[in-house]
């Protein structure tokens, strides 16, 4: 089994419930991911693959960015749950 494979019953859960479990372990394995390219991006550096540097390093950019995009819709998941309570 991959650390991609999930074998859990969510379907007793809210869309909401769900995505509050589900967006914060996307985040931080994204994070993970992130830390690996990272480090596969400064050998490549130090073997002088520049191209290939180049292109880890957007793939980082990149992956941040949708980071800060699932940090931004578990805020608006908490701030929309809270105005339903």
């Amino acid at each position: 089994m991959s650390h991609h494979t999930h074998h859990h019953d969510h379907e007793s859960l809210s869309l909401e419930q769900r995505l509050q479990v589900l967006l914060p372990h996307w985040h931080s394995h994204n994070q993970e991911h992130i830390v690996q390219l990272q480090q596969w991006q400064q050998q490549a550096v130090a073997l002088e693959l520049l191209e290939l540097s180049e292109s880890l390093d957007q793939a980082v950019y990149n992956m941040q960015c949708a980071g800060e995009q699932l940090q931004q819709a578990l805020a608006l998941l908490t701030d929309h749950n809270t105005k339903t309570l």
